[in-house]
């Protein structure tokens, strides 16, 4: 704890450091913290936390957490500085973690651009679109502190390598606790530990102890599942967690029964056909991808280099970890992860940034090679969070638009049938194109021409899923419409509306009946589409509403 102190004292009594990094922090999430907007999930935060659902899906440690520190009803702009705070924590952490690594090869600019670089990456806004962004701040932090103990368990022996592991392990569990793919940045954390000891001193990497420390985290994540599932045991039996509601869950028999049918070759390659094309060939339209293969053309380079110079083949087996761990989600989730579920990819890009400080530091161009330094991640930074914005502004254009909806629809219902009024919702709503724009591009752009050009060849088909009568969309995960999702949302017509319109001042109540609801569906087949007149009718006593 001294040493850790130490060390955090370091990086905070650095002006450069601590002044970038506000003004980063300031300029990539400043929008969010300023401009609240509720969301899908948004309404129904007590069913999450004040019921256990998390628990239900194996999230246990914001729902502890709330049990202390008050979150279950919406409150934005406290859970985004208190978010915004711990992120900034987390990320001295892991520069602790390079530091202890790479110690004063890194100067503080190369610190700083990796910390800058981490927080401004766009997938994390996927998060924070949320209401406490599903913990995604403390898994970062548990994550950081699970990977140093892990780091001091190199070299020790007896009872205190037990201990470092034990507390690795723990840390790694409160992390999963809050979000499962946490555990991808805990494997690529390890493969970056081995990478950059390698660098500084080539006989603390062998091939026998990247397999040992491979099989360990193995085993380390083993124990985290195990004690994951007990605690969840634990809590649904001390605080009668039960739920009417339909958890997604994925399980290992389900996993087991994709890749085992007569299908199950087949089922892989497409599955890595996917994922070719949302991680690689959507670079060519979106940025962050195209950061994500710029990082892995760094590491490509540097692996090649490594085992050409010092004549061993442990630099491309960790690149080959790089591209290969992420793919482990997919098999697990039976689908590409979305990209709001890319822990790992702040990270994994902040220390491509490292990387390239080193290369640009070289003796040989280290004259001209800080400038170029300089400019690169001046450059990457400012467009990360350029893309931040982006994402926070369409959300909150998203939100003013469907709240003058909802409310306009409230008022009508109101003024009508009076407040109070029992309303059943009917019908399909679509979201504007014009407030998601940015997220398609046109059939006959030349970068539509190029992502076919580089899956056609694959699978014709590939892109089909993402086709829309917009254009081809390549971020469908980073824009949510909350009336499309309130609509039908945990089995519940409307009753997400309901909700949303109670956070505004309107008390309309709703019906769970489904006999009823499919009666009012058949009703309302001829009736027009909101706002056409005779969209808000009655029924035996009840107010339809049909989109």
């Amino acid at each position: 704890m001294r040493q850790l102190k130490e060390d955090i004292s370091f990086f905070l009594h650095q002006k450069m450091f601590v002044v970038i990094l506000a003004l980063t922090a300031l300029g990539s999430y400043g929008f969010a913290v300023t401009h609240e907007s509720i969301g899908i999930d948004d309404t129904m935060v007590g069913v999450y936390l004040n019921d256990g659902i998390e628990v239900l899906m194996g999230r246990w440690t914001i729902y502890l957490i709330n049990k202390l520190f008050y979150l279950g009803e919406f409150m934005p702009h406290i859970t985004e500085i208190g978010g915004i705070m711990i992120l900034l924590l987390s990320v001295v952490l892991y520069c602790i973690l390079l530091r202890r690594i790479l110690g004063e090869k890194i100067g503080i600019g190369g610190y700083t651009a990796f910390a800058c670089a981490f927080i401004s990456q766009p997938f994390l806004g996927g998060l924070y679109l949320y209401y406490y962004h599903s913990g995604m701040d403390v898994g970062y932090l548990a994550l950081a502190l699970s990977l140093l103990f892990l780091l001091e368990s190199f070299g020790r022996k007896g009872k205190k390598y037990f201990a470092y592991l034990t507390g690795s392990m723990l840390w790694l569990w409160i992390a999963v606790g809050c979000y499962e793919s946490f555990i991808i940045l805990y494997i690529i954390g390890l493969i970056m530990i081995l990478f950059f000891r390698g660098m500084t001193d080539q006989n603390k990497l062998t091939f026998k102890l990247i397999f040992q420390k491979l099989a360990l985290c193995a085993g380390l994540i083993v124990g985290c599942l195990i004690l994951r599932a007990v605690i969840q045991k634990v809590l649904i039996a001390i605080f009668s967690i039960q739920s009417g509601y339909s958890v997604e869950s994925r399980t290992l028999t389900a996993c087991l029964e994709f890749f085992s049918d007569g299908n199950g070759l087949q089922n892989a390659f497409m599955l890595i056909k996917k994922y070719w094309l949302q991680y690689f060939v959507n670079a060519v339209v979106y940025f962050p991808v195209l950061v994500y293969v710029l990082s892995m053309v760094v590491f490509a380079v540097a692996a090649g280099v490594l085992t050409v110079k010092r004549k061993t083949g442990c630099y491309l087996l960790l690149f080959l970890g790089m591209m290969m761990t992420p793919f482990l989600l997919t098999l697990v989730e039976m689908m590409p992860p979305l990209y709001r579920t890319c822990q790992f990819m702040p990270f994994f890009i902040g220390c491509a940034v490292l990387l390239f400080y080193l290369v640009c530091n070289h003796k040989r161009w280290k004259k001209y090679g800080c400038v170029v330094f300089g400019f690169v991640a001046a450059m990457l930074i400012w467009n990360q969070a350029y893309e931040m914005n982006r994402i926070f502004y369409m959300d909150y254009k998203r939100y003013q638009y469907e709240k003058e909806v909802l409310t306009d629809i409230a008022k009508e219902v109101t003024q009508k049938y009076g407040q109070g009024s029992t309303v059943i919702f009917t019908g399909h709503y679509s979201s504007p194109y014009e407030l998601a724009d940015y997220y398609y591009i046109d059939y006959s752009s030349k970068e539509f021409g190029l992502i076919c050009r580089l899956t056609d060849w694959l699978d014709p088909h590939l892109k089909e899923k993402y086709y829309s009568p917009y254009g081809y969309t390549f971020a469908f995960d980073m824009y949510h419409s909350m009336i499309e999702w309130g609509m039908y949302a945990f089995e519940y017509p409307g009753r997400e509306f309901v909700n949303f319109l109670r956070m505004h001042g309107y008390s309309l109540q709703t019906v769970y009946e489904e006999a009823l609801i499919q009666k009012a569906d058949i009703y309302s087949e001829n009736l027009p589409n909101w706002p056409e007149e005779g969209s808000v009718t009655e029924m035996d006593g009840y107010v339809i509403v049909h989109f």
